[in-house]
């Protein structure tokens, strides 16, 4: 869902290639990153144990980084060589394809049926107290460091 989110924002820009429209898109796929965290600290504790969790979130915010390090440059690139509109329009399809991909890759935890939750909040009640704690203080920091 926070990618489709992100998506949105792309098909904006892509839509409507006026100043105003980047703005509004922008804030759409600048947006994942805040929208998608409770996910991913839910995603982090159902596939690591107990003692495990602090490190797989340190090693999530490490690993994220090479993307956002590369991602502008590539994005330079790909406007330079194809032009602000099909520059644009390829970084879309770069994003339909992690999108594919990170769905065909990412499986539910073994032995979970359950269907997926429409409410995004709802998933902070089936967080442990301290995956809550973690997850406040990483939102916190993030927003200090802004």
């Amino acid at each position: 869902m926070f990618n489709l989110v992100a998506m949105a924002g792309y098909v904006i820009v892509i839509l409507v290639p006026t100043w105003q429209a980047v703005i509004l898109g922008a804030i759409l796929f600048i947006s994942w990153t805040a929208l998608s965290l409770p996910a991913t600290m839910s995603m982090v504790s159902s596939v690591l144990p107990k003692n495990k969790r602090t490190m797989g979130v340190s090693l999530h915010s490490l690993v994220r980084r090479i993307p956002m390090a590369l991602s502008p440059g590539v994005g330079g690139l790909l406007i330079a060589s194809l032009g602000e509109r099909d520059g644009v329009r390829a970084a879309f399809v770069l994003g339909l394809v992690a999108l594919v991909m990170q769905q065909l890759l990412i499986d539910n935890a073994p032995g979970d049926d359950r269907a997926a939750e429409r409410n995004p909040l709802a998933v902070l009640r089936f967080m442990s107290p301290d995956l809550r704690n973690l997850l406040v203080s990483d939102i916190l920091v993030r927003y200090c460091s802004c």
